[in-house]
């Protein structure tokens, strides 16, 4: 995906009972490294915002656990 102006916004529903990763991996280091993306996540009844990075050497997840 392209850095936008505009915020891009998926909505995903999860299903419960399990654990999922949200990663990102650089694709393209472009002119500036790191690669960074913010998340935000709301689960009904509060939102969480997570920064996460990638460069040549790693990358970030966060994991949601649906209960």
């Amino acid at each position: 995906m392209y850095l936008r102006l505009k915020p891009q916004e998926y909505e995903i529903e999860l299903p419960a009972g399990k654990e999922h990763y949200l990663t990102v991996y650089a694709d393209d280091f472009g002119k500036a490294e790191p690669n960074t993306a913010m998340v935000s996540v709301f689960d009904g009844v509060k939102e969480q915002t997570i920064d996460l990075v990638a460069d040549r050497k790693k990358q970030e997840s966060v994991k949601i656990i649906m209960e």
